[in-house]
């Protein structure tokens, strides 16, 4: 009896456990929901905390640090964005800034300021002018009035195409960065880099072509490696290069430099210009000044006999 007096027990026990469990499956959350209409979304200014500039609001000036963003096409003939601050980001978002008066976009007093993905064209000055440690990306700049683009010190000019414009194409500034670019048919230099002092710059993997003066400008310290710089001054009325050493201290490696005027012209000292492969040029492939002093040009001919020197440039008919 004492066995069977447990085994009932125990059976209660399990009945009372599982009715315990049943109800509290079934009586869900012990706080009550919140008031009807409270919102359940995230507000929109967490979702993209930046500010947009709608094309009725031209011409428009920018007094905040803080992220910017197009909403549309703009197409005017008056100014176009004025930024007064540093730290700014504009993002064009695949729309177009069309001119108008000026620059599309000015930030010639401005620091740490970027510009991408949009096209700027058809202004009365420079598209874009930016000062110190700017970042121009993703851009098309094409038919202003003055330059492209015009970037200042530490600046950086990436994936962007610069065509058709009255002046340079390109100006950037000491210690500077213009990467995978191209810079054709424009009515000065393609690419400009004006350096002064010992930061030099870079410019590399750019297509240069077409231009009415130098293809790439390099005022000194600037490396100028793995371009492809054609056409350029190709009728030979200005007596300009693929690409012209204007400054010292320069390195030119890996490029190819075919039918400019003149292919490379050093007029500077202390220039190392090694592996390119240049032919077809107008007046001639190589121009160093009889005056300067210091530069290693090797030369290798096609159709010379003998190897060629590891670093020498490659010198088709």
């Amino acid at each position: 009896m004492a066995i069977d007096n447990t085994s009932r027990r125990v059976r209660l026990i399990a009945v009372v456990v599982l009715a315990t469990l049943a109800l509290t499956v079934q009586a869900g959350p012990l706080e009550p929901p919140g008031p009807p209409g409270e919102p359940t979304m995230i507000p929109i200014d967490r979702v993209d905390p930046r500010f947009p500039i709608h094309p009725e609001m031209f011409p428009v000036t920018i007094s905040e640090s803080g992220s910017y963003y197009l909403t549309g096409n703009v197409s005017t003939t008056g100014d176009g964005i004025i930024i007064q601050v540093n730290d700014v980001t504009i993002d064009l978002m695949g729309f177009t800034l069309a001119g108008g008066t000026g620059l599309g976009i000015d930030g010639s007093s401005s620091w740490r300021v970027t510009v991408r993905n949009g096209t700027i064209r058809n202004w009365s000055d420079t598209g874009v002018r930016l000062d110190g440690n700017a970042v121009l990306r993703d851009l098309i700049v094409r038919q202003n009035g003055g330059s492209g683009i015009d970037v200042g010190i530490d600046g950086q000019v990436v994936d962007c195409t610069v065509d058709g414009n009255i002046v340079h194409g390109i100006i950037a500034h000491t210690g500077s960065l213009v990467k995978d670019s191209l810079a054709s048919d424009n009515y000065e230099n393609g690419i400009w880099v004006r350096t002064v002092g010992d930061a030099g710059g870079l410019v590399t993997g750019c297509v240069i072509d077409n231009n009415l003066r130098n293809g790439i400008r390099a005022d000194g310290m600037v490396t100028i490696l793995g371009n492809h710089v054609r056409g350029n001054d190709g009728g030979g009325a200005n007596g300009k290069a693929g690409i012209w050493l204007f400054g010292s201290h320069n390195r030119v490696e890996g490029n190819t430099v075919l039918d400019n005027n003149i292919g490379i012209d050093v007029d500077g000292d202390y220039n190392v210009v090694v592996r390119n492969i240049v032919g077809g040029n107008l007046v001639r492939n190589f121009d160093e000044d009889v005056t300067a002093t210091g530069n290693y040009v090797p030369v290798w001919s096609v159709g010379t006999t003998g190897a060629p020197d590891p670093w020498a440039n490659i010198e088709q008919p």
